[in-house]
């Protein structure tokens, strides 16, 4: 299984979902598909942040996590995009199965 490169212009973000240590994640509209997905935005600022290579790592490892692990209980990810910000930081996308419920730790914490 490879994951495809999907064209920025073709995903659009709306709310934001969460944040977590390596970025944040936004409820977007997958254009082309008219189809609500989660993406997974991963800001890397190579001046500000002396460990990028590891980050890099981190990052292609989470996705070859997505690219081996699949099944009903594991979220899809349809592929990946990437932009240049205007502060000149690269920006990942991950492109995955959007929850309407919320996120697993969501879930198990309410009913606690």
């Amino acid at each position: 299984m490879a994951l495809n490169e999907i064209a920025r212009n073709d995903i659009h973000l709306q709310n934001q979902l969460g944040n977590g240590a390596f970025g944040v994640v936004y409820k977007a509209i997958w254009l082309s598909r008219n189809f609500t997905v989660a993406c997974k935005c991963i800001d890397i600022d190579s001046n500000v942040n002396p460990n990028i290579r590891s980050k890099i790592l981190m990052i292609v490892n989470e996705i070859a996590g997505y690219i081996v692990c699949y099944g009903p209980f594991v979220l899809t990810v349809y592929g990946w995009s990437h932009e240049i910000l205007s502060s000149g930081h690269l920006c990942l996308l991950i492109i995955m199965e959007y929850m309407p419920k919320g996120s697993l730790t969501n879930g198990v914490t309410t009913r606690i």
